[in-house]
Formats: C-alpha cells, structure tokens, sequence
C-alpha cells in the first residue's frame, strides 16, 4: 500500500510539472532560439523533445505503479499469496524505479539543453544587405548575392547594369 501511495504522489508531481513546463513554452513560446546557429537550435530543439518524452512517460510509468493491483488468485493458501502478492510490490516499484529513471534522462536533458544555450554564441549570422536597384527599368529588390568573378548579382541581374542602385532595410510590398 505504501509503495501505491508513494506512486500516486509520485505521479502527481509529474504530471504537474510537466504542465508547468508545456504551459510556460506555450506562454513563452521558444523566442531565444532564433538567435542560436541553426545545430544549435535544431540540438536544443531535439533536447526539448527528448525531455517532453521522458517525462510524459515517466508520468505513465508512475500512474501505471498507482494503478496497480495484485492479481486475483483462486488458490487461496497464503504462500501463493504472499508470493503474489510479492510479485505485484517488485512490479510497482520496478515501474516507479523506472519513473524515476526517466525523470532524470529529462532534467539532464533539460539541463545539457539549458547549458547549451547558455554557451552559445548568441550573435546572429551577418544577412547580405537588402538592395533596391533600377535594372533595365524595372524596380527590384531583394538581398545580393556574389558570383565567383566578383560579379554581384540582384535577382538573377547583374548590378553593373543598374542605373539606381540604394541600401533599404526592408523591401516595399506591392498588392
């Protein structure tokens, strides 16, 4: 009875916490990933994961040793008893063991996640200026890219043929 009880608080916890951290990302949202490299992100994203995982199963695991019971036996001598009932405690506490064990897979994911992002350079990667130029009469703009022969190019034209040639910091939108 004790090791259901100690289940059932057990898994209490951890479906509170799981709704502590899904409620926070939800609230939050993950803003300061946008300024990480793109294997940092995509690490930190899978690390995320892997803890959402662990945790929700840790969550089963824990209500699964609750929800346990002996099972029914029609023998009724009390060795068969006692010998079942035996098996059913080592099952519920293999289950909370593993409960266990798998909420710290999630906090030393979180935690190698939380370092992660900590120690990454956090300085975004330098974007090509947006250019607006006049190119045989038309308007174009966009970012510019640079060929191998030091050409550089605006959409598929190259910027030595343009007549007007301008840095902006966003291109207009036309409907």
């Amino acid at each position: 009875m004790a090791a259901r009880k100690f289940a059932t608080g057990w898994s209490i916890v951890l479906i509170a916490v799981f709704a502590i951290f899904s409620a926070a990302a939800f609230a939050t949202g993950f803003t300061g990933l946008d300024r990480l490299a793109d294997s940092t992100r995509d690490f930190v994203r899978g690390v995320v994961v892997v803890a959402i995982i662990a945790t929700l199963a840790a969550a089963l695991s824990a209500g699964s040793a609750a929800l346990s019971t002996p099972r029914p036996t029609s023998d009724p001598a009390s060795e068969t008893f006692r010998s079942e009932y035996r098996a059913y405690a080592d099952n519920t506490f293999r289950r909370l063991r593993r409960s266990v064990l798998l909420v710290t897979v999630a906090a030393l994911a979180l935690a190698g996640g939380a370092i992660t992002v900590a120690l990454a350079d956090s300085t975004p990667t330098a974007q090509p200026p947006l250019i607006m130029a006049m190119v045989d009469g038309k308007m174009l703009c966009g970012a510019v890219s640079l060929d191998r022969d030091g050409t550089l190019w605006l959409r598929a034209r190259p910027l030595n043929e343009a007549s007007f040639v301008t840095v902006v910091t966003a291109c207009p939108t036309y409907r």
